[in-house]
């Protein structure tokens, strides 16, 4: 197996762009069937990128795989197939990295604040601080529910980490912020870099909530496909080892915009 298909659905755009003469007929999407988009060269691995029009996704799916994927690892954050959230994380991890020092804010330096720090988005986005950030502020229900996670962080790695139960004296002791959970939405201030991990705001300051990475600096593709390379190499999936093997994040996106190119 030396090749990676990526389901993806087709927007409204897509489906106009290769039916412009159907795009408008209602229901029309539980006709077409999904169509390969693009294709990529990771070094030896070969990447196709399938659109899939919406309806009967279930029969659309065994016809995808069927068709294009044969001896295929197939992978879809869409779709919920084989996505590795760790992987994803580490990468939004890197970017955020970036981000915040593009506007002024080293988060070895500033305190970072990742709320909710209790769900499981909060505790990865945590694991991955440790290993540069130093001033960490989790923001929680109960401060009790993270006393092990602040102990490890010392015990570990020395890091200074604050657990409050309060939202806007949180905010206020913070730099840049990773916003897990949609009800913390309204924490978001316009002058702190800000990592979003749902998708529900329609666009605010300096927020951004994927990315798009390249390889040779031509294709620009989503993270996804360097998941997706590490596993058929064999690595550990995290950004750190996608890095070594040459992929870069190029691009920032906030609802699929891009807002901010590297």
């Amino acid at each position: 197996m030396n090749k990676i298909l990526v389901l993806n659905r087709a927007s409204s755009e897509d489906i106009n762009i290769i039916h412009p003469h159907l795009s408008r007929i209602i229901g029309v999407n539980k006709l077409l069937l999904p169509y390969k988009e693009k294709e990529y060269k990771l070094k030896d691995v070969t990447a196709e990128i399938v659109k899939m029009p919406d309806g009967l996704e279930n029969i659309k799916l065994y016809i995808a795989i069927k068709r294009f994927g044969k001896e295929s690892l197939v992978l879809s954050k869409d779709l919920g197939i084989n996505v590795d959230l760790q992987f994803i994380v580490s990468c939004l991890v890197r970017a955020l990295d970036i981000f915040a020092v593009r506007h002024g804010c080293d988060l070895r330096l500033n305190e970072v604040l990742i709320a909710d720090a209790e769900n499981v988005l909060g505790k990865i986005c945590y694991r991955y601080l440790l290993n540069f950030s130093r001033r960490i502020i989790l923001l929680a229900n109960k401060r009790e529910n993270l006393f092990e996670e602040m102990e490890y962080a010392l015990k570990n790695y020395g890091t200074s980490v604050a657990v409050i139960e309060d939202p806007i004296k949180a905010v206020s002791l913070c730099q840049t912020m990773i916003i897990t959970n949609k009800d913390f939405e309204f924490l978001i201030d316009p002058k702190k870099p800000t990592l979003l991990l749902n998708r529900t705001i329609q666009g605010s300051g300096l927020c951004f909530d994927d990315v798009d990475i390249t390889l040779n600096e031509k294709d620009f593709f989503d993270n996804i496909l360097a998941q997706g390379f590490l596993e058929m190499k064999g690595y550990k999936r995290i950004w750190k080892n996608a890095e070594k093997e040459g992929f870069k994040i190029a691009k920032l996106k906030l609802q699929n915009n891009i807002i901010m190119e590297i």
